[in-house]
């Protein structure tokens, strides 16, 4: 091999040593199931919250139905509508690249059941209907959601189910996604570290200029 070429590739090597990985996207979400399902009233709430790397415990069914201001027909099978909120204020996150509501209900057929977001105005936001399906299996309806209607890590929620259709409304899941930066360890360097990686493949190929020198003497 030409000696330039092979001190130059040994002081390249030096010099691309701190360049960085791509940045990694985390996935987040919040889940609200209703454990009861069925023709009555009884409800029991669950409610796993992910982080991107690991799990919450969930609380009591009362405490959900409190912090997430579900109302009396989440959970029941009527024509009532359901009126409910996710909230983002339990997770540190970056700036959101995307998020995704997915709606799980029952008997949700035949008919046009709309999904709002709830911003008690009387001017309520469409953000889609529910996913019809055949017989009184759970029919999960997937529904993308703007980053900015998070922008303060609240999504209040309506569904207006259409006249006189019975439907029951048994979970509701929101997924948010974001990048992380790269980490110090592995980003390109700037500044003086910069100037330090590429004194070090100088000094590099100055000392292979010599080595291959002397060799050929």
């Amino acid at each position: 091999m030409n000696r330039s070429l092979l001190c130059a590739l040994l002081a390249s090597a030096a010099i691309l040593s701190g360049t960085s990985s791509n940045a990694a996207t985390i996935t987040a979400y919040e889940l609200i199931t209703d454990t009861i399902t069925g023709d009555n009233d009884s409800r029991s709430f669950t409610r796993e919250r992910y982080n991107g790397s690991s799990g919450t415990p969930s609380p009591s069914s009362s405490d959900i139905i409190s912090q997430n201001d579900i109302d009396t027909d989440f959970g029941k099978y009527n024509d009532n509508q359901v009126d409910y909120t996710h909230h983002l204020s339990w997770l540190t996150h970056g700036t959101l690249t995307g998020a995704i509501l997915e709606i799980g209900a029952r008997r949700a057929n035949n008919e046009v059941d709309k999904v709002y977001i709830d911003i008690r105005r009387g001017q309520d936001i469409f953000l889609g209907t529910l996913t019809t399906g055949i017989g009184t299996g759970i029919i999960t309806s997937i529904i993308s959601i703007d980053v900015n209607y998070l922008a303060n890590g609240v999504l209040d929620l309506l569904i207006k189910k259409s006249d006189d259709d019975r439907i029951e409304i048994v979970s509701s899941k929101l997924s948010v996604t974001w990048e992380t930066a790269p980490s110090p360890t592995n980003r390109v360097p700037d500044g003086g570290a910069t100037l330090a990686l590429l004194g070090f493949g100088l000094m590099g190929m100055a000392a292979c200029s010599r080595k291959l020198g002397s060799k050929k003497n």
